[in-house]
């Protein structure tokens, strides 16, 4: 088996649990604003009836299915650091998308959720919430994979993630991290992307004689309107990713 071969099976097997339960807070935290959303999108829904029977059914379905793409959105830039596209007829594409691959996935759940209410009251308690685990690992899964097939596929970024990348072991979760040359900050630490700790590296040779990279800039987040300092290492062909809501946004319009 070869050294890289070696490292890839030891980093599955080291952040597998960390990936499962970043999974299930995913599926969660999905279900939960998708509940919300339903609810707003009820009364909406019948304004737009009133308003109109035939077309206000249609536009409260394509405001539901864009809420859906836009509530995954934020979740898989959060707990995945996938950044996907926000037009609306983009929303709408991967919110369609993601509704058919989980409603066929509820299917098999709710079988069992029905079986499981034939069992004691005590076991059927017990059986719907292991249930809803599972369905929360399966949701969150299910919304990482679409919300991958659907990431922004800018040119810039695209440049920027085929730089040429390093590999260190994080000595807090033993994963061995890939990285770029333009994330390691200032003090020469970079964060595991498993484990979320700063440890220590050997900064690459065309760090050091790039001084621009240990700069530092301000800039104010155009959704939020939050400002934040930016290491010169997080400005990838002047976009940047909002330290509080998670937009990426372009910084050349702020005089970069």
């Amino acid at each position: 088996m070869s050294l890289q071969a070696a490292e890839s099976k030891e980093q599955s097997t080291v952040h597998m649990p960390t990936r499962i339960a970043k999974y299930f807070l995913h599926g969660a935290a999905y279900a939960l604003l998708v509940s919300g959303l339903v609810i707003v999108w009820a009364f909406l829904l019948v304004v737009l009836v009133i308003i109109g029977s035939i077309l206000g059914l249609l536009l409260g379905f394509l405001v539901l299915v864009m809420g859906v793409g836009y509530a995954n959105s934020l979740l898989s830039g959060y707990f995945w650091n996938i950044q996907t596209q926000t037009k609306w007829s983009s929303l709408l594409g991967y919110g369609l998308v993601l509704m058919i691959a989980l409603g066929l996935a509820s299917i098999p759940f709710m079988i069992l959720e029905h079986l499981a209410g034939s069992l004691t009251p005590v076991l059927s308690i017990v059986a719907i919430l292991v249930l809803f685990v599972f369905h929360s690992i399966v949701n969150g899964y299910l919304g990482k994979a679409v919300a991958s097939m659907q990431e922004d596929s800018d040119s810039s970024w695209t440049r920027a993630k085929s730089m040429t990348t390093y590999r260190e072991k994080c000595p807090y979760c033993e994963s061995v991290y890939v990285y770029k040359a333009s994330a390691v900050r200032r003090d020469g630490t970079i964060k595991c992307f498993y484990c979320n700790h700063g440890f220590k590296v050997e900064v690459p040779v065309e760090t050091q004689k790039q001084s621009d990279l240990m700069s530092s800039w301000r800039f104010t987040c155009p959704r939020c309107g939050r400002d934040s300092q930016y290491e010169r290492a997080e400005i990838f062909y002047g976009k940047v990713k909002c330290h509080h809501c998670n937009e990426t946004f372009d910084t050349r319009s702020q005089g970069y």
